[in-house]
């Protein structure tokens, strides 16, 4: 009973630990988005959550060190792989991820240091090589997700399946340490699994009361897609967390042909309708595509979306099908007379000699100008004809 307890209490300590990390952690991604004016302050901040997660990495792993039941210690373990994933995933900061690195590698040579015999034998040298491969499993999913942010994605599966073997390759890294059982190992890796769901989770949680209580300041007030105070928010976040770095994304610009026309020809409730119509296809289609996207209305007939892990080869089929989408739209007016609209895009992909957010923006601004000069219903990427 005694044990069931302190196991109980443990438990108990452990989410208590994690909810703690993630509400810090939040509070300091808000005081970050609010610094506009001074770059110091905001360099000490993202340096904070850097600090943060490794401080309470060493504090958990004193305390639980302490512990004299082995469940205790393999529990502190759990909790500081959560904790280390979900930093993982979230800062994006390459100090953060070798210093990951480096712990994976500490701990297998302090393991090797105190756990490996003098003469081993067999069974031995396959932990040693269970743990060394854990070792590059860690490093491995670690930079993978620094460089891919590998957990934005729609498929569960896959998300799942990433979540295991990063318990999976710290629970091998600690394999060396023969107090440990299998069955201690076995039980804290699905622990560890377990603390990572939830953390993230917890994550997603806040994720979502933060969109709801933003969302009637940054929609639309027509079309209930981001307006243009959202997108600038948006695009500048995205900026500063891709700025110098390998990685692929996208500004596309659209806007609607002759809308000026329409509204003329047709009266400003149809110009309306099919704002909201185009808005509502084109956010369907994204979803459907699995995109990391986010879509915005910008001005009068302006849009734009940004596009994050997307391959090259694969843009051109994207920008079709959303202009196949916007092209099957039908807005009926009083008279019961159908009206078809179109759209000209312009997209501009991140250069590293784009040094600030409204380079990019100018970029792709120009692009749409001369897709609309190139007589409409057409796409122009980086300054070339891609779709007409």
């Amino acid at each position: 009973m005694e044990n069931i307890m302190e196991i109980t209490v443990i438990i108990i300590t452990s989410l208590l630990i994690i909810m703690g990390i993630v509400a810090i952690d939040y509070s300091i991604r808000t005081w970050i988005d609010k610094v506009n004016g001074s770059v110091v302050l905001k360099r000490w901040l993202i340096w904070l959550r850097v600090v943060i997660p490794i401080v309470a990495i060493v504090m958990i792993d004193l305390n639980y060190s302490d512990a004299t039941d082995i469940w205790g210690r393999l529990t502190g373990y759990s909790v500081e792989i959560s904790i280390a994933c979900y930093f993982i995933v979230h800062v994006h900061d390459k100090l953060f991820v070798y210093a990951t690195d480096c712990m994976a590698l500490v701990v297998m040579l302090f393991n090797i240091s105190v756990y490996f015999p003098a003469v081993p034998n067999y069974q031995d040298f396959g932990r040693l090589l269970l743990s060394l491969f854990g070792v590059l499993l860690t490093i491995f999913i670690n930079h993978l997700i620094y460089s891919y942010d590998v957990f934005k994605i729609r498929s569960r599966v896959r998300f799942f399946v990433i979540i295991c073997l990063y318990s999976m390759s710290w629970w091998s890294i600690l394999s060396l340490n023969q107090t440990f059982s299998g069955y201690d190992l076995l039980a804290q890796m699905v622990a560890s699994i377990v603390n990572i769901s939830i953390i993230l989770s917890l994550d997603l949680v806040f994720r979502k009361q933060l969109e709801s209580l933003t969302h009637e300041i940054d929609a639309d007030f027509l079309t209930q897609i981001g307006n243009r105070k959202a997108f600038e928010f948006a695009f500048q976040q995205l900026f500063n967390k891709y700025e110098k770095r390998q990685h692929d994304w996208y500004l596309v610009m659209l806007d609607i042909d002759d809308f000026k026309q329409i509204n003329d020809q047709f009266g400003h409730i149809v110009g309306d309708t099919a704002l909201r119509r185009l808005s509502k296809e084109v956010n369907l289609q994204l979803y459907d595509l699995q995109l990391d996207a986010s879509f915005f209305r910008i001005g009068g007939e302006e849009f734009a979306i940004l596009l994050t892990h997307i391959d090259e080869s694969h843009l051109p089929q994207i920008i079709e099908q959303l202009k196949t989408t916007v092209g099957r739209i039908d807005v009926t007016t009083n008279g019961e007379q159908s009206v078809k609209i179109s759209i000209s895009m312009g997209v501009a992909k991140y250069q590293n000699h784009d040094n600030s957010a409204a380079v990019l923006y100018e970029r792709a601004d120009s692009y749409l100008y001369a897709a609309k000069k190139d007589g409409k219903n057409s796409v122009n990427y980086e300054g070339n004809k891609l779709i007409k």
